[in-house]
């Protein structure tokens, strides 16, 4: 931690009777730095819970790691933890700052960021008909339980 000075200096009024003054010269804080941000995974969709993480945390004092996380969407704040799981939509761009501090001090914010992918649609159900086909019979293909977590719509096609 930081090293403190206390000098006291003593001062004698009147033949050794006085009062005792002191004087506390403390070396100043050095802000704490770190050299990267990383969110992840590396490509995330809606269903994924974001994770921020940094390395390379340095202060001269030898302080303690106590930086600080924002994450932002846009302009706008949406939280501070290390772990983000909702609020962003397909397409956003969702930036986490660290902002590292010692406990005194703040160094420069450092940020990354990563774009909200596309998620994979899902059917839960599909069916060929008639079953059992003959020869002559006209297929058909329907399916059930289109998900998409970007609720985006269902373009679903077939492909023989």
């Amino acid at each position: 931690m930081r090293d403190r000075l206390l000098v006291a200096i003593t001062a004698l009024i009147f033949a050794g009777c006085g009062p005792e003054e002191t004087e506390t010269n403390e070396e100043p804080n050095s802000a704490p730095s770190v050299t990267s941000v990383f969110v992840s995974p590396g490509s995330a969709t809606v269903a994924d819970a974001l994770t921020c993480s940094w390395s390379g945390f340095e202060d001269a004092d030898g302080d303690y790691d106590l930086s600080t996380v924002t994450w932002t969407i846009g302009k706008t704040s949406v939280g501070e933890e290390t772990t983000l799981t909702a609020g962003y939509s397909k397409g956003d761009t969702v930036t986490c700052t660290v902002t590292p501090n010692d406990g005194t001090d703040n160094g420069e914010p450092v940020s990354a960021e990563i774009t909200i992918q596309n998620s994979a649609p899902s059917v839960s159900f599909v069916d060929v008909s008639p079953n059992p086909a003959g020869a002559d019979d006209t297929l058909t293909c329907t399916w059930l339980g289109f998900e998409d977590a970007d609720n985006d719509e269902d373009l679903s096609s077939i492909t023989w």
